[in-house]
């Protein structure tokens, strides 16, 4: 490992090595089984992917002609060419892309409601906590205090950079030079750059770490070592969140998908981090043999859900790989519901029935808008690819299975007792 660290970095003493099984396996299945010349030939050809959108057609045309055969897509298909200018600018200097972004989009209003909505849904959870029957009461401490302490950034990083400083900004991409004439030196200049600075986090604090998404992404990101939640002003606009929009619209959308991203600090990894980072056995055998048990259920169920490939065959979700993002979109879906209704119940905010959607209830809006943002078209290909390969359940499935789940929407919706949609039996953790 010593000779992979720059020059100028000083001495690695510890290595974290957060799945052993990977790196044991990867050794003897692939390391002592193949020749020196085969594992250099594997290296270079890395490096050739990553890069190939940058060498031209004549070496990425090859690899549309796979994804088309493996999504069901046309050879002849391609995003338009400022797409693909903006992404390879977005990729190299995206918190300087950012800047702009931030200037043309943000509504500093929307960041301060945001912030009132993780409380509430970490008001929410902590309050459920000596409800759940699975949690012994000796953990319910440790559990609460990650939540407490959780560290939430609500539209752009503070720190490495801070977006709201120019000369931030300029010292975090000083290393990093661009030449009009040479696209491919500019990209790899931009790479290089980036390896440095993370490497010099090496030793510094962790709250000193910059994200590892842009203000403009689109997505949350939750880091269970940091204990970190970072909301990117992408999200703080519609579809997602909007400032004069009802709760039950926001609640639904936006709100789901925060509480989807906490939720991840609790699953099977993320239990093993504490609220400072530390790894270790933070639950008793207890409390995880509950959660354990509670959630084969899930696993069970969604095993049972299928796509179409185009053979006209079933294929069935992995109810085992996608067991974490499927209890953290039921419990997402869950703790977001009580928190607005809340809120609702208060009459303290803005739940206001719009024209036009008069038709629906206010509990019925919420889940027609969580529906909403998993809304997708596909061709049979890719979702074949999608169950065989993917750490989340389709999309389909990440709507219905939650919402089968829920009490709430079966009453919401009248549905009767036993349909599809309200099966008698059904799933639970948080």
């Amino acid at each position: 490992m010593h000779g992979l660290v720059p020059p100028g970095i000083p001495k690695i003493q510890n290595i974290l090595v957060a799945r052993p099984a990977f790196v044991t396996q990867l050794s003897q299945i692939v390391v002592e089984d193949a020749n020196t010349r085969t594992l250099q030939t594997y290296l270079i050809w890395r490096t050739v992917w990553k890069y190939l959108d940058t060498l031209g057609e004549e070496f990425i045309a090859p690899r549309r002609r796979l994804y088309a055969k493996l999504l069901g897509l046309e050879v002849r298909a391609r995003h338009p060419r400022w797409q693909f200018c903006l992404s390879q600018v977005d990729a190299s200097l995206g918190f300087l892309l950012g800047r702009y972004f931030l200037k043309e989009n943000m509504d500093e209003r929307a960041a301060v409601q945001v912030e009132d909505v993780i409380k509430s849904l970490t008001d929410t959870f902590m309050s459920r906590l000596d409800q759940l029957d699975w949690v012994a009461a000796k953990d319910e401490d440790n559990i609460a205090n990650k939540m407490k302490y959780m560290d939430a950034e609500v539209g752009y990083p503070r720190s490495g950079p801070d977006m709201g400083s120019s000369i931030s900004l300029a010292e975090y991409y000083e290393k990093v030079d661009v030449d009009r004439a040479h696209f491919f030196q500019n990209v790899l200049g931009a790479n290089q750059a980036a390896v440095k600075r993370s490497w010099a986090h090496l030793r510094e604090p962790t709250g000193a770490w910059p994200w590892d998404i842009t203000p403009q992404h689109l997505g949350l990101e939750y880091h269970p070592s940091l204990n970190k939640l970072e909301v990117p002003g992408a999200m703080l606009g519609a579809p997602f969140y909007e400032t004069y929009a009802p709760e039950y619209l926001n609640y639904g959308s936006l709100g789901v998908t925060i509480s989807h991203a906490t939720l991840e600090g609790f699953d099977t990894i993320g239990r093993l981090i504490n609220d400072e980072g530390r790894i270790g056995s933070w639950w008793s055998n207890e409390t995880r043999e509950a959660y354990d048990r509670k959630s084969k259920c899930f696993a069970s169920q969604y095993s049972g859900f299928s796509v179409q490939g185009p053979d006209g065959k079933e294929y069935h979700v992995d109810g085992e790989r996608t067991l974490s993002s499927n209890i953290a979109d039921n419990g997402g879906l869950l703790l977001a519901y009580i928190s607005w209704q809340q809120r609702f119940e208060s009459g303290n905010y803005n739940n206001k029935l719009l024209p036009g959607l008069d038709a629906w209830t206010r509990d019925q809006l919420f889940y027609i808008n969580f529906a909403r943002m998993w809304c997708s078209k596909s061709t049979a290909e890719n979702d074949m690819h999608d169950v065989l390969v993917g750490m989340h359940a389709p999309d389909k499935w990440r709507v219905n299975g939650a919402v089968m789940n829920s009490e709430h929407f079966a009453s919401a919706f009248s549905c009767p007792v036993n349909s599809a949609m309200n099966p008698r039996n059904k799933c639970s953790l948080w």
